[in-house]
């Protein structure tokens, strides 16, 4: 399946969400909301967040479709979020991590299982998590 931005965001908008819910009820997430955590990927590669939601004409006619999106971002965190300061830090972060944050997609990571396997008859014992991301190493080793 290619990849979709807009879906992507709105994974992450989700999971964001949860996080800040789960933390501020002081509670575990339920076993519907960890797996929505799983699909929190990162903004790298998701360029619509470096441009500013309350400025729309400044926006490239083709990235439009992401402005709502966008928005429901920055008021996600800003719910969650009142200090105005801390609220940009976040911010700046996610626009800093759109160039850093990558994920392994899944099924490259079933394969190198599968490869694995087949080369040496199991799969490892142990495993160092490449970059302890989404634990999806873990989870399939």
């Amino acid at each position: 399946m290619a990849y979709n931005e807009k879906n992507a965001l709105m994974n992450n908008i989700t999971a964001i969400d949860i996080a800040f819910r789960i933390r501020n009820e002081g509670r575990e997430a339920t076993p519907l909301e960890r797996r929505q955590l799983l699909d929190y990927k990162g903004f790298g590669g998701i360029r619509s967040v470096l441009l500013d939601p309350e400025k729309p004409e400044s926006w490239p006619k083709g990235r439009l479709n992401m402005l709502d999106t966008v928005r429901l971002l920055h008021d996600t965190i800003r719910q969650y979020v009142p200090d105005e300061q801390q609220y940009r830090d976040i911010i700046s972060r996610v626009k800093e991590s759109t160039a850093t944050a990558f994920y392994t997609p899944e099924s490259f990571i079933s394969a190198l299982g599968q490869a694995i396997a087949k080369a040496t008859g199991d799969l490892p014992r142990t495993l160092l998590e490449p970059s302890a991301g989404n634990g999806r190493f873990l989870q399939i080793f």
